[in-house]
Parts: structure tokens; C-alpha cells; sequence
């Protein structure tokens, strides 16, 4: 099965795991490794169910432990993401008029920024506040030889 045959309904395990922990933390912080676990298995019960090892790589990515209990790191706050987002936006306008492309955003998605040398894209940009990339790949509709 290729990216093309992918059900775009069924993001892989990891990518919900990460979503799901994010989100609690977003609304819980301070929690428990425990309350963070109870939560992520009933939401994502039998075969769907993440392991530790799994849970605690989001931990290391997204939140930092204080007594036992954990929480968002504060550049990993949804304002923060928001800021880091734009700036690097402002950035690659910058870098695509110094180095001599035509730069397009998508109407749709504030987001996705091309590069563009001829009426044809060049780079495509897809400014992310997380790692979950797997909907992103299997929705290009162009495909340029670079992709970011």
C-alpha cells in the first residue's frame, strides 16, 4: 500500500498519540504520567492503546516534569506555536524574494507558502506547529521536487 492508497481518515498511531497527549496537556496541565496515560487508553483503546515508551517520547518533545507532574513547555504553548509560525512565514518571504522566486500562499491554508519560478512550483513550504506530517504527504497536490 503507497501514500496514494491511504484511507485520509486514519492518521497512524504515533500521530494520534501525539495529538491526544497534546491536547490533554493543552487542557489539563499539571497532570500526572497516570492521568495522561488513563486519558490517552480510553481514547485510544484496544490495539490503539500507545505505550509508555510512546507517551513518554511526547513528554520528551512537548512538556516538561515538575514534582511529578507534567505540562506544556511554554514555547510549545498554542500562543507561542501562533508566533513561531509567522516568523518563519516572514522568513521565507524574505529568503524567496533575495533568491529570486515568486512566492504564493494558499488562500485556504495560511500555511502552505511556494515557491514559484515560471508558473510552475519550485519548493513547497508546510509551516507546522507539531510533527504530524502523514495527512500533509498524502495530500499534495502538486508534487515540486522539494518539499519542506
Amino acid at each position: 500500500m503507497g501514500l496514494a492508497d491511504w484511507d485520509p481518515g486514519s492518521e497512524p498511531l504515533p500521530d494520534r498519540v501525539e495529538i491526544a497527549a497534546v491536547r490533554f496537556l493543552q487542557k489539563q496541565p499539571a497532570c500526572s504520567l497516570r492521568e495522561l496515560e488513563t486519558v490517552l487508553n480510553a481514547e485510544l483503546p484496544g490495539l490503539l492503546t500507545p505505550s509508555l515508551g510512546q507517551l513518554r517520547a511526547v513528554l520528551a518533545s512537548y512538556a516538561i516534569e515538575t514534582d511529578g507532574h507534567w505540562s506544556l513547555r511554554p514555547e510549545d504553548a498554542p500562543s507561542a506555536r501562533r508566533l513561531d509560525l509567522e516568523s518563519a512565514a516572514q522568513s521565507l518571504v524574505t529568503l524567496a524574494a533575495r533568491l529570486g522566486y515568486r512566492l504564493e500562499r494558499d488562500e485556504k491554508n495560511a500555511r502552505l507558502i511556494r515557491w514559484m519560478e515560471n508558473d510552475q512550483t519550485i519548493y513547497r513550504f508546510h509551516l507546522l506547529a507539531s510533527a504530524v506530517t502523514g495527512r500533509i504527504l498524502r495530500q499534495a497536490p502538486d508534487r515540486p521536487s522539494k518539499v519542506f
